[in-house]
């Protein structure tokens, strides 16, 4: 292996490692990082879900409906969570139920 083959490999292994840790700083830095668990999320988060036609769409759940939906999952009534995000959002049973999930899972 020549020296130029070598700089360069050494090179690429550096900055390999700078964008890793740019990449894990990134991460640590972000909006979830700052909100301790179990708290409602202060911005709107926008999920992929298939509408009550069958139709995969782009669903943007503002900030008031995730207070309202970490409020119902935090008093135990996950169904009227469901039907919450059913009726300001359009989707079907099964995809209101696997977003009311996933921000379950993501607010313990």
């Amino acid at each position: 292996m020549t020296i130029d083959r070598l700089a360069i490999l050494l090179l690429g292994i550096f900055i390999g490692l700078l964008l890793g840790r740019y990449v894990k700083f990134a991460k640590k830095s972000g909006a979830a990082a700052n909100t301790p668990p179990g708290a409602a999320p202060a911005q709107s988060i926008t999920v992929q879900a298939v509408n009550a036609k069958g139709r995969g769409e782009s669903v943007t759940l503002a900030p008031e409906l995730l207070a309202e939906i970490h409020e119902l999952l935090q008093a135990g009534q996950q169904a009227e969570a469901i039907q919450r995000v059913r009726a300001a959002c359009g989707l079907d049973a099964k995809s209101s139920k696997a977003i009311v999930e996933a921000l379950q899972n993501m607010m313990q």
